[in-house]
């Protein structure tokens, strides 16, 4: 397996990690996206306009 370095490692690819990775992506820096695939509010999927 070949070694590769990245510039940034994002844990999270929700919204916040996705949008960073573009930032990232558009100033030419490689990034790794660590996502389990499992959605944070899975558990109560139908709560809308809940202020926390």
């Amino acid at each position: 397996m070949e070694n590769k370095e990245f510039d940034t490692i994002i844990v999270g690819g929700s919204y916040a990690g996705l949008s960073a990775a573009m930032a990232l992506g558009r100033s030419l820096r490689s990034v790794l996206i660590i996502d389990s695939g499992l959605s944070c509010n899975r558990q109560t999927p139908h709560s809308h306009n809940f202020l926390t």
